[in-house]
């Protein structure tokens, strides 16, 4: 498995992968959640008519609000577009397969 960043934009912003972090682009700023913090991830598929989005849950996160207006302003959360998501669901396993990578460790 390739250990350099992978980087895939979505609507308004852009998700980049690392053996060690998730970082979530929005316009002019960016949050980066560790991958051993990352405890969830809600992903939804793109229609015709409506986008997708990929959604993190974290230690001390914020809860999730379900609504249009919520995930546009969500910052643990990429809205993406139809021709986006096979880009998106590339980073999806990316994260599992480093969380597997974590956790598999002995401790």
């Amino acid at each position: 498995m390739n250990l350099q960043p992978y980087t895939v934009q979505g609507y308004r912003g852009a998700i980049t992968v690392t053996p060690t972090s998730v970082i979530l682009t929005h316009q002019r700023r960016y949050k980066e959640i560790r991958i051993y913090e990352i405890t969830g991830v809600l992903f939804m598929k793109a229609g015709l008519l409506n986008k997708g989005y990929i959604r993190f849950s974290f230690r001390g996160g914020a809860e999730f609000k379900p609504g249009l207006l919520n995930q546009l302003t969500d910052e643990n959360a990429l809205l993406f577009k139809r021709k986006q998501e096979p880009g998106i669901l590339r980073a999806k396993e990316l994260i599992e397969y480093y969380q597997r990578g974590i956790y598999s460790l002995p401790r």
